[in-house]
């Protein structure tokens, strides 16, 4: 049994786990950095879909994974942050940067709204609740053709390859430390609280709300921010792409490939499901739709709490919430 010294540096982040963890995200960048100078485009374009994939995971898993809020709603924040920034650039003459800054605030408000109406909701209600609302700003995009090129879609300058490379590198860096320094301090005990026992947590005088609350904006943020990256990426921007269900279905796999309520396990997920449907879409096209189910549906059945708890059960890790 661990000792009360113990459980309380795993709450709060023992020192040397900190140090440890932002040693890998330096060593992590460093490499990313480097990588930019080794490959060709073809895998600068795999590797920055990777770090799409790790963003927009370890945001589900900030919430999804942390408070048991199941959403199905990602989309829709990918949306607003795709055609937000298409909005501030077209119309408000933007530069990416600013334009992608503006289109997270919209996020994070759109967040607050419709968090503040469905957080009420729990279950398999809230998550009807977020795919509802995802469709409903889906269907405004369709219909709004004089601001954001409604279902014909609307050109944007984009980025270079470079620098779409580094930013989707960036908010997967981003969304890892948020998820380890709200994991590692009370915030992330009681969001793990609300997963376990949302009742009890409310019987000890603790309102869940105010954690959901921001556990939604949070998310709401990171993937609003991984919404616009995406746009920029694209250079055109089409309804159809960016509110894809399949986008949502990629990055839920990962995360419980990986592990839902780790920090790393989005990463681990991303590194085994990115490399491997491009790989079999290379050299089994016919066939990798099927091949890439099966071996998900294997690798769920061997390890349904993920690869991290696996490897936890197997003590190559340690239990710990740090990872």
């Amino acid at each position: 049994m661990a000792s009360s010294t113990e459980t309380v540096l795993d709450a709060v982040g023992n020192p040397t786990d900190r140090t440890l963890f932002y040693a890998a995200i330096v060593v992590g960048a460093l490499l990313i950095w480097g990588v930019t100078f080794l490959v060709n485009t073809f895998w600068i374009k795999v590797l920055y879909s990777l770090y799409m994939f790790v963003a927009l995971a370890a945001a589900w898993n900030y919430l999804s994974g942390y408070t048991g809020y199941p959403t199905f709603g990602p989309m829709m924040f990918i949306g607003i942050g795709a055609y937000g920034t298409v909005f501030f650039s077209i119309h408000m003459n933007f530069p990416w940067y600013a334009a992608l800054a503006g289109a997270a605030i919209v996020g994070v408000v759109a967040a607050a709204i419709t968090g503040f109406i469905l957080l009420r909701l729990n279950g398999i209600y809230f998550a009807i609740g977020t795919l509802l609302f995802a469709e409903a700003v889906h269907e405004a995009i369709l219909i709004e053709d004089n601001l954001l090129g409604g279902s014909g879609g609307v050109n944007l300058s984009g980025t270079s390859l470079t620098v779409t490379y580094l930013l989707f590198a960036a908010l997967a860096l981003v969304s890892i430390v948020v998820t380890y320094e709200t994991a590692t301090r009370t915030f992330g005990l009681r969001m793990l609280a609300i997963r376990e026992d949302e009742e009890a947590l409310r019987a000890v005088g603790v309102n869940p709300l105010k954690y959901k609350m921001s556990a939604f904006c949070v998310h709401g943020l990171l993937t609003t921010l991984t919404g616009g990256a995406f746009a920029l990426s694209l250079g055109f921007v089409f309804p159809g792409t960016v509110f894809s269900v399949d986008i949502t279905i990629t990055l839920i796999l990962i995360a419980i490939l990986g592990g839902i309520g780790t920090v790393w396990g989005p990463v681990l997920g991303a590194l085994v499901l990115i490399p491997m449907q491009e790989l079999l879409w290379l050299e089994f096209p016919n066939l990798n739709l099927i091949l890439l189910g099966l071996f998900l549906v294997l690798v769920i059945v061997q390890m349904p709490e993920g690869i991290i708890s696996k490897l936890k059960d197997m003590e190559v890790l340690p239990r710990t919430r740090q990872i």
